[in-house]
């Protein structure tokens, strides 16, 4: 790379083995930045330059990343949902901040967050988990060069690692009929056979309210789902910490209708709780009218229920060691199989679209279309 015109500042190595670019900006001040490389240093004083010329705020060089994730998230948590908020809070204080935080804002390369993923990697993290850090962290200094705290996001042009797209997991007919054997009598066996039959998540399970089930009409409307609030330092996370919130997105705003199955399941529930209710009087909450409650009327936890119901559950079956979610997969490999048009299984699931399905339902794919090759050969013989 040939020399700087006048004006444009000078670029050196230093001994550290980073290169310096070093300018005078309009105002008499000297500034420097920094990289690994000469290109990487002569785009970031371009870029001073042409903030100072278009007379934008020039980055302070004082606040450091961590300081800056801090306030970032302050602001920024109040505009995002609860669960979403909790992780990215971890992230930042687990993931980010303890390798990064201390470096400069304004001095921040993309080889920093490079070697930060290359750490991660190296210590065990799931490609899966850098990818979401490095999205905190995209969406970050997105604010920051808005705000023009940095002359450029280096973070979008870092490399995570690419994370494989896991085999599908599901339970077949028979592993399904050995699991609702074992639930029989269970007090979450409601949950696990609308799981099953419907597909909805664990959050909008766990968020169902009576008042959105329609016994007459057969159907269940998914309405909200239910996330953890970070409790206040030092303080329990008890029920009040506990937020229903409305679905992601308008297509996982729904009306499910419920099969005969999923119905007597659910009066069967309804009246084994009213019968709790009844027994424990005045001390079941009914401020929260919850499907699936805990002993008092308030919020399941999610974790609690995988440990202390479902795990246990699977050993009294026979069956391999699986998540809550495999159900939702199952549901749908299940209504796919049974020859529910895609359109109809996505709206079940929620789906934003109906490629998401798709995509993610692959697997059943060779099985539709060896089905649909009979039909054609039927129709045509």
């Amino acid at each position: 790379m040939g020399k700087r015109g006048n004006g444009e500042g000078s670029i050196r190595k230093r001994a550290d083995g980073r290169w310096e670019g070093r300018v005078t900006l309009p105002d008499g001040k000297r500034r420097s930045v920094f990289g690994k490389t000469r290109l990487e240093t002569s785009t970031k004083l371009t870029d001073l330059l042409k903030a100072a010329k278009d007379g934008a705020p020039v980055p302070s060089e004082r606040i450091t990343v961590g300081a800056f994730l801090s306030e970032w998230i302050k602001v920024h948590g109040k505009k995002i949902r609860p669960g979403t908020r909790v992780r990215y809070r971890s992230l930042i204080d687990v993931q980010i901040t303890p390798r990064i935080g201390r470096k400069r804002l304004a001095r921040l390369t993309t080889g920093d967050v490079d070697a930060m993923y290359a750490d991660m990697l190296s210590e065990g993290s799931a490609p899966a988990s850098i990818r979401q850090a490095h999205a905190v962290l995209r969406r970050a200094l997105k604010d920051a060069e808005r705000q023009h705290r940095v002359v450029r996001n280096v973070v979008q042009f870092a490399s995570p690692p690419k994370v494989e797209r896991p085999e599908m997991d599901f339970l077949n007919d028979v592993e399904v009929q050995a699991l609702l054997k074992a639930a029989e009598g269970d007090r979450l066996h409601a949950l696990y056979v609308v799981a099953l039959s419907h597909g909805p998540r664990l959050g909008e399970l766990l968020g169902l309210q009576w008042s959105a089930v329609d016994f007459e009409a057969g159907v269940m409307e998914i309405r909200h789902q239910l996330q953890r609030e970070r409790a206040p330092k030092g303080q329990e996370c008890r029920a009040g910490h506990w937020v229903l919130v409305p679905p992601k997105t308008n297509r996982s705003r729904r009306r499910v209708r419920l099969s005969p199955f999923a119905l007597d399941a659910l009066r069967a529930h309804r009246a084994r709780q009213n019968e709790e209710r009844l027994r424990i009087g005045g001390a079941w909450d009914d401020s929260w009218d919850l499907v699936f409650a805990n002993q008092v009327g308030h919020p399941l936890s999610g974790p609690n229920v995988l440990r202390q119901r479902f795990r246990p559950l699977l050993v009294k079956a026979g069956l391999r060691p699986i998540g809550l979610h495999t159900l939702r997969h199952t549901s749908a490999t299940l209504l796919l199989r049974g020859g529910v048009p895609v359109h109809v299984v996505s709206q079940i699931l929620g789906h934003c679209n109906v490629s998401v399905t798709l995509n993610t339902y692959a697997h059943v794919l060779p099985d539709m279309q060896q089905d649909a090759a009979a039909v054609a050969d039927a129709m045509l013989r």
